[in-house]
C-alpha cells in the first residue's frame, strides 16, 4: 500500500474505491472487505467473489489491468480471511507487468474494534529495481477497524514497504448516504459521497488530492447492488510513471452465502 494514486502500489482497488476518490480504508463492505485494510474482514457477512478491470481513455498513456479478490467470513470459517490477486500492464519507455498477491487474516476483538495482518508478494515500484535489485518482494500490512456507532467507523492501515500510515472514516445516514475520507501522510486525501438512489442504485462522486504530486481531480461513479449480484463502475484519475490519464473501471462482485 503505496504511493496511491501511483500504479503497482495501492491504486488497482476497483471502481468502488475509485469513484470515491480511492478511500476505503474504513469501509467495511463485503466485497471491499481487506482490500486497504484486513481488518475489515472481520465485518464481512458471506462469501464474495469480485472481479475488477481498468481500461484508460488514453491507451498511450495509462494502464490496463484487472483484479481478483476473495473474501470469506462465513460461519464455518476458523478466521475471517480475504484472497487478493492484482495485475497490470503499461508502456511508455517499455512495456511493464505489476503484480500483487495478497492474503489477509482478521480478527473481531470486541463489538467495537477489528484487528488484521496481511502478508503479500509483489512487484517492486519499477523505479527502485536495479540490477542487483530483486524484482519481487515480500510486505506486510497491519490495519485496525474501530466503530464509534453502528454507522460510523474509523480505519487505520500500515505497510511495511513505506511505512507510512493511512487513516480514514465512513459515515451512513439511514441508507441515504454514505461519507468517506482517507488520508495518507505527505502522500494523498480523498474522499467521495455515496448517494442511495432507492433500492438498487448507487451514485458516487469524490475527490483526490496528491500531496505530493500537485495534481486534484474529480472522481465518480455508478453501481447497481443487487440481494447477490453488483455491477460497478467509476471514472476516476490514474498516474503512471508520473503521467495523467483517466481510467475507466468496471466491477463485478457475487455473494455465493
Amino acid at each position: 500500500m503505496v504511493g496511491l494514486p501511483l500504479v503497482g502500489h495501492s491504486l488497482w482497488q476497483g471502481a468502488m474505491t475509485a469513484a470515491t476518490g480511492y478511500a476505503g480504508v474504513a469501509v467495511n463492505e463485503g466485497a471491499e472487505g481487506g482490500l486497504l485494510n484486513p481488518a475489515t474482514v472481520a465485518q464481512v457477512d458471506g462469501y464474495y467473489l469480485r472481479l475488477s478491470g481498468g481500461r484508460p481513455t488514453q491507451q498511450s498513456t495509462g494502464a490496463n489491468g484487472y483484479l481478483i479478490h476473495v473474501t470469506d467470513n462465513t460461519r464455518d470459517i476458523l478466521v475471517p480471511a480475504s484472497l487478493i490477486y492484482q495485475e497490470f500492464y503499461f508502456e511508455h519507455y517499455w512495456p511493464h507487468r505489476d503484480l500483487r498477491l495478497n492474503l489477509g487474516l482478521a480478527h473481531y476483538h470486541n463489538r467495537r474494534l477489528a484487528v488484521g495482518i496481511a502478508l503479500g508478494y509483489q512487484t517492486r515500484p519499477f523505479e527502485t529495481v536495479g540490477p542487483e535489485t530483486d524484482r519481487y518482494q515480500f510486505y506486510g500490512n497491519l490495519g485496525f477497524n474501530f466503530f464509534v456507532l453502528n454507522h460510523w467507523s474509523w480505519g487505520f492501515a500500515i505497510s511495511s514497504i513505506d511505512q507510512r500510515p493511512i487513516l480514514g472514516t465512513s459515515y451512513i445516514l439511514q441508507r441515504v448516504f454514505r461519507f468517506r475520507l482517507d488520508w495518507k501522510s505527505l502522500s494523498h486525501i480523498g474522499g467521495g459521497l455515496e448517494v442511495y438512489l432507492g433500492r438498487w442504485f448507487i451514485l458516487r462522486l469524490g475527490y483526490l488530492n496528491l500531496l505530493s504530486g500537485g495534481f486534484s481531480g474529480n472522481t465518480w461513479g455508478l453501481g447497481f447492488v443487487g440481494p447477490r449480484l453488483s455491477v460497478q463502475y467509476a471514472w476516476a484519475p490514474l498516474m503512471v510513471q508520473s503521467r495523467l490519464d483517466y481510467t475507466h473501471w468496471i466491477d463485478l462482485s457475487l455473494r455465493f452465502w
